[in-house]
């Protein structure tokens, strides 16, 4: 190979490696200014109720907030009509509502689904409880509130005061739910005058 070959590939090799260099550098600078400002404005874990900004349209088309169920152990079960676990476990959810509402307790289902779906499937199931539905705002709803996968069902259990006591991933059964519920919610009328 000539001398000016060899001096003319090891100029393009230099230009080469000068410009990715160049583009690597960009690059990193880039990606730590975008990931500083992702952290930046990255949401807060709800904690609370009062935490959580998003309004819900339930089957009729009124808006709710959660806060609208402070005082009580509110139990908000995330669900869709297409989730097997998630239909699995809501005639559970149905007895639990009918044993430990007068009790205290208010269940919520928030589907991530169509409305008319979400309606016929409640009217179907006889879900005694309210069923709000949406789309985008309820996975980001999930999101914060600790469902970080995304993954249907998921339950989270706030006390009275309207903080969060626990979540459950995936298809909770009613006999591990009432365990928690029985320690929340108020003893029932009967045995509140006995102890009296």
């Amino acid at each position: 190979m000539s001398d000016r070959r060899v001096l003319a590939w090891a100029l393009v090799v230099a230009s080469l490696s000068a410009v990715a260099g160049y583009q690597v550098s960009v690059n990193r600078h880039h990606s730590a200014a975008t990931n500083a400002l992702v952290t930046d404005v990255a949401p807060q874990p709800l904690r609370t109720v009062a935490d959580v900004p998003v309004r819900i349209k339930d089957l009729n088309g009124r808006e709710h907030s959660l806060t609208e169920w402070r005082g009580k152990v509110l139990v908000v079960n995330f669900w869709a009509t297409w989730c097997p676990p998630c239909v699995h476990e809501i005639p559970g959810f149905i007895e639990l509502q009918k044993e430990f509402g007068p009790r205290g307790l208010q269940f919520v289902g928030i589907a991530l689904d169509d409305v008319n779906a979400a309606s016929k499937f409640a009217a179907v199931r006889g879900i005694n409880y309210p069923v709000l539905a949406g789309d985008d705002n309820v996975a980001e709803l999930m999101r914060g509130l600790g469902n970080t996968i995304g993954a249907l069902p998921f339950t989270v259990v706030f006390d009275p005061r309207g903080e969060i006591v626990t979540t459950h991933q995936g298809e909770w059964s009613s006999s591990a739910a009432r365990e928690v519920f029985e320690s929340l919610v108020k003893a029932p009328a009967a045995q509140q005058q006995v102890a009296r």
